[in-house]
């Protein structure tokens, strides 16, 4: 029999209430044992609240005192009595805000280094026995620029627990500010009280929850449905990361999203039942297996007063379905619907209990009965604000998970969807085609219900270039050469990229190319077809069947184009990258991928790049020409521009020519770009900035594995005897270009390792640009800033800047609640339509 009533304890502590803890997990006596163990740290909840404005500290400090007053677990520890793990509610002790000062830190790199402290600081361990379970950090950007970092535990916490705390805290500092006390209204029931009447219908039902789950779950095989890249490490000693995150995202454009919300009302459905559907078939058709569980978050309050309480509440249900080759979509989603029903009633039972029930010889450290988690999110209905202050919600990704795969969906007007994953495991290409193929599977199941589940890997998953149909890898599939165009460009494939056989239909990129080898490819194809062909023609034509087709229809200068689509689709606003002084767009590309799929993005290249007409001289003629074609795809404003180098110089010109038209220019991306006209140029001068260039290229050389050293050392041999007369006539341009003052706002990124001269003050922008400049500092050496690794930073610098104005454009408002939907639970408090990361979107 379970104990109902407050325990006394006798751990050396005064206590306000302790209580058997509800065993939400079936590790948390683990991370008690062992706080330094690496899914005690997958288990912190971060959140991150950039705060601009004239910031109370005092207020803020006191804010948080109240909000732990109010709340018993917040001010929590844990510890082990008889074997049990209990829950001591402590009373309330004054909780630090540590203020670090970053004004010693050059202004570029204040931001980067901000943010790297808040993650280092989110991935500290709890020690769960001690406390304190909330842990509170302030860091000083500038006078009215700060980043608060608020870190739980979520065996004290949960995603609608979140919510409630952003929620307070506004109100609580609001007035405090204004010294006035807090209006919050006293919490009437705490968590020990919650968890006494669920341990007291639990002494009556608990047979009842264990049949039911027993039978639920009787003969299941491991509801593992996606083979991993990598094997998963055995042996694992406590101190090795193994939970190592990372995320990859889509959004569903209107249209689609639309045909979804519309076959819930047809099929008496909700959404949740419908996307949990949809992605049961998917690994179904993935795995082979016709025995398909996926697991899911319920808020699991049921009360008013469980609603406005901090704590864990929420649980995992998992959802099992039986599927068939033949059975429709439509017969899926009924059965579907029938077991969600049937487990709601059971789904306050905590999933750690069921755990022991169910895996009598389960890794006391790792969750065997599920590998997938699909959580479905919604807007909350309650605003927050905090007086006098601008205060956004900060994306902060921690590299890490707790589970191998979490889908996180959020429903408003487009469907977005987040896919988080362990990075030990799976490469980021594995789940961006999981993203792809779950996009097709909704798109079919709106719109032809009475498909069939054994259709789905015909044409539509590509299901026969996956390795998702076996453990085995399957050859792949050889076309080879049906002329002597194709027969020639196997040839030069195979040479430079060291592989054999290549067929007509393989992949540029997939095989292993890189812009480095596709400039000694093309140099190859000019010198054997006497044909010059932008690198940038790769990115739509990346296999030998499709490049062939450009070389036998070369296109005529009428033809030329400066504007090439380099990721084409989604539904964010287009964002338009500026060629450098080469004009290669193809080191783009990087980025592209991790922008993301909905983020279509467009290149702009120079005329005369093909060699059939004459360059242009003036910068100012590029930019007017470069409109001109971004304007026959997006006639109006907002536009988001970009330039790397050169192409930043292009691009500022061009945001001058817009905002003369009357055009809305919303960012303005400078990548590595300066003033230069004002460059010093002396023999002194240049003798220092070629030994500084020699010497960050041997640093950023000896950082390559051994095969991309070769492929450097080939590609700079290619540069030196291709020295590119477009090159001089762009270099000429930018140096003559006399930058006016810009009105608008302008992001300057740039390597925290830079040239000496172009870090004088001559060099900068701060004169030129009147609306706000901000600088971002990116930890690489100059040219690294759109290679890997630094690109993903770049990438997510730039999709929270187009996120952001793409919010203000659409009016989304902030948000600071949690799901409304009974049957699935989370919060993601940002004020953006996009699926940022929240802090790492913590585990549900």
């Amino acid at each position: 029999m379970m104990m109902t009533e407050p325990l006394q304890t006798n751990l050396g502590l005064t206590a306000e209430d302790s209580f058997p803890a509800p065993k939400w997990y079936f590790q948390q006596m683990l991370w008690v044992q062992n706080p330094r163990h690496p899914e005690n740290f997958a288990y912190n909840y971060p959140l991150a609240l950039r705060m601009r404005g004239c910031l109370d500290r005092s207020a803020l400090e006191r804010s948080i005192q109240e909000i732990v007053r109010r709340h018993q677990p917040l001010r929590s520890v844990f510890r082990i009595k008889e074997g049990r793990l209990i829950q001591i509610a402590l009373p309330a002790q004054p909780l630090p805000l540590p203020v670090v000062d970053l004004s010693n830190v050059c202004e570029a790199g204040r931001e980067a280094e901000a943010l790297r402290l808040a993650v280092a600081d989110a991935n500290r361990p709890f020690d769960l026995s001690q406390g304190p379970l909330l842990r509170a950090n302030l860091w000083c950007l500038g006078p009215e620029d700060h980043l608060l970092l608020l870190t739980t535990h979520h065996i004290v916490s949960d995603n609608w627990s979140m919510a409630i705390l952003l929620r307070e805290l506004s109100v609580a500092y609001g007035a405090f500010s204004a010294r006035q006390p807090s209006p919050l209204a006293e919490v009437s029931c705490q968590y020990g009280d919650f968890v006494r009447q669920q341990q007291k219908r639990f002494e009556c039902k608990e047979l009842e929850y264990i049949a039911f789950w027993k039978e639920q779950l009787a003969g299941r095989d491991g509801f593992h449905h996606v083979p991993p890249d990598h094997a998963r490490p055995e042996n694992v000693q406590p101190e090795s990361k193994t939970y190592h995150g990372a995320h990859e995202r889509l959004t569903l454009d209107q249209s689609s999203t639309n045909a979804l919300k519309t076959l819930g009302p047809k099929e008496k459905v909700s959404p949740f039942m419908i996307l949990l559907t949809a992605f049961q078939c998917l690994l179904c058709r993935y795995s082979g297996q016709r025995d398909v569980g996926v697991a899911s978050c319920v808020a699991n309050r049921q009360s008013s007063q469980d609603e406005r309480m901090v704590g864990h509440f929420s649980n995992h249900v998992i959802f099992r379905t039986s599927l068939a080759d033949t059975s429709t979509l439509r017969e899926v989603l009924r059965q579907v619907r029938q077991t969600a029903l049937t487990a709601y009633s059971y789904q306050d039972w905590p999933f750690g209990n069921m755990v022991e029930h169910l895996e009598t010889a389960s890794d006391s450290s790792r969750n065997n009965l599920f590998q997938a988690l699909l959580v479905l999110t919604e807007a909350p209905k309650d605003k927050w604000s905090f007086c006098g202050l601008d205060v956004r919600p900060l994306p902060l990704d921690v590299g890490t998970t707790a589970f191998d795969l979490i889908v996180w969906l959020k429903l408003e007007e487009k469907l977005e969807i987040d896919l988080q994953y362990n990075s030990d495991l799976f490469e980021a290409d594995t789940l961006r085609q999981i993203l792809a193929d779950y996009g097709t599977v909704l798109g079919i199941m709106s719109t032809n219900p009475e498909a069939q589940v054994g259709e789905l890997g015909i044409s539509m998953l590509q299901a026969e270039s996956r390795r998702y149909q076996q453990l085995e890898h399957a050859p792949r599939a050889y076309k080879g050469p049906r002329d002597s165009v194709e027969s020639q460009l196997v040839k030069l494939w195979e040479a430079v990229l060291d592989k054999r056989p290549v067929g007509i239909e393989d992949d540029f990129f997939e095989l292993g190319g890189t812009s480095l080898i596709a400039a000694r490819l093309f140099a190859q194809i000019e010198e054997g077809f006497k044909l010059k062909i932008p690198l940038v023609t790769l990115v739509q034509a990346s296999t030998i069947k499709k490049l062939a087709k450009v070389i036998h229809r070369p296109g005529s200068p009428d033809a030329w184009r400066s504007l090439v689509t380099i990721q084409p689709g989604g539904i964010r606003p287009p964002l338009f990258c500026i060629h450098g002084e080469s004009g290669n767009l193809l080191i783009y590309r990087s980025l592209a991928r991790y922008l993301g799929p909905d983020q279509p993005i467009y290149g702009l290249q120079p005329q005369g790049l093909d060699g059939k007409q004459a360059p242009l001289t003036r910068i100012e003629d590029m930019a007017a020409r470069y409109i001109e074609e971004i304007q026959v795809i997006q006639p109006e404003g907002p536009y988001f521009l970009a330039g790397y180098c050169m192409g930043g110089t292009i691009a500022f010109e061009m945001a001058q020519q817009l905002s003369g038209q009357g055009q809305r220019v919303d960012l303005l991306g400078l990548l590595d770009t300066y003033n230069w006209r004002m460059m010093e140029r002396t023999y002194l001068h240049d003798l220092y900035f070629n030994i500084q260039k020699v010497w960050f290229s041997c640093q950023h050389f000896l950082s390559m594995s051994s095969r991309k050293k070769l492929r450097s050392l080939q590609a700079k041999y290619h540069d030196l005897s291709n020295a590119s007369g477009l090159a001089e006539c762009n270099r000429r341009a930018a140096c003559a270009y006399v930058p006016k003052v810009y009105s608008g706002r302008m992001l300057h990124v740039r390597p925290a390792r830079q040239y000496t001269r172009y870090n004088r003050p001559e060099m900068a922008w701060d004169e030129l640009v009147t609306g706000g400049l901000e600088v971002f500092c990116v930890p690489s050496y100059p040219a690294q800033l759109v290679e890997e690794p630094f690109v993903r930073d770049l990438a997510i610098k730039l999709r929270a800047c187009i996120t952001e104005s793409t919010a203000r454009e659409n009016s989304i408002a902030d948000t600071d609640a949690c799901a409304c939907e009974h049957q699935s639970a989370g919060f993601s408090p940002q004020p953006t339509a996009a699926p940022e990361t929240l802090c790492g979107l913590p585990v549900a």
